[in-house]
């Protein structure tokens, strides 16, 4: 009866005891029923915050805000915040937030999303905010990026049809010109198994790593190398698997786009 008393009022003590949590829940009230893939203006945190897609908006904010997922701690007066793939802001605002007098560089290579992006972070007047519209990658240059989502671009094709051509960023160079960065965020879409073997070399300075691992049924699964590249450059990590599946070993969802996905935490020891 205690277990049983325990999950049936676990929500309920969070409603009451997390303001994130009940703004949470005040957003699946009020835009959870909105159509996929309409932009709409939201009122968040005192802003009017441009969205593209409400189930998108509303997840993003319990993974970012309700979950915390972007939290960590430092005693730096200005902490070094690198954000690769900031889509619509979400990351930003909490790091806006929370970190008030921090230097955050954001990436975003959507044209559409990048465009929102920039109208929602003009808002904010972080003085230490930098928006550069470039897909992060191991060149510079130039590539095709795959409108496959509202929050699910890429420059891996995934079975999309669309693409438009954005400007890359080597983002080894530009993580070595940082003598300290207190977060690196990277959610690439896939993208992460190719860009993190380039900038090992350069997570010396890194405090804390988030990465959004993706893995797709018609291609090499290598979780195994990023956690061999984080062990090797001295981090320890934590994994939360986000799409949970019952008897995996017989779901094993080829027919679905993405077969596995899995937030890593890493931080120094």
């Amino acid at each position: 009866m205690r277990l049983l008393a325990e999950i049936s009022f676990r929500g309920l003590f969070y409603f009451i005891t997390d303001k994130y949590y009940r703004r949470f829940i005040g957003l699946v009230l009020r835009y959870g029923d909105k159509a996929r893939h309409k932009g709409f203006v939201a009122k968040l945190h005192g802003k009017a915050w441009q969205i593209a897609d409400a189930a998108s908006f509303i997840w993003q904010y319990k993974e970012i805000f309700t979950d915390r997922s972007y939290h960590f701690e430092t005693n730096a007066p200005s902490p070094v915040i690198y954000d690769c793939g900031s889509n619509i802001g979400m990351s930003c605002l909490y790091y806006h937030i929370h970190y008030p007098t921090a230097r955050i560089v954001a990436f975003e290579p959507d044209p559409q999303i990048g465009q929102l992006l920039a109208n929602n972070l003009e808002q904010l007047q972080h003085p230490g905010l930098l928006l550069r519209r470039e897909a992060v990658w191991t060149t510079d240059g130039t590539m095709a990026f795959y409108q496959h989502d509202v929050d699910g671009g890429s420059v891996l094709a995934g079975g999309a049809s669309h693409s438009v051509n954005v400007p890359t960023i080597d983002l080894r160079k530009v993580l070595e010109q940082e003598k300290h960065i207190d977060f690196l965020k990277i959610d690439i879409e896939g993208a992460e198994s190719a860009l993190l073997p380039h900038i090992a070399p350069a997570l010396g300075h890194v405090q804390h790593l988030f990465i959004e691992y993706h893995s797709y049924p018609k291609e090499a699964q290598n979780l195994g190398e990023i956690l061999g590249i984080l062990e090797k450059t001295g981090f320890r990590y934590y994994l939360m698997t986000q799409n949970r599946r019952k008897m995996p070993l017989v779901n094993r969802q080829l027919d679905k786009n993405m077969d596995y996905q899995t937030n890593i935490y890493a931080y120094r020891a």
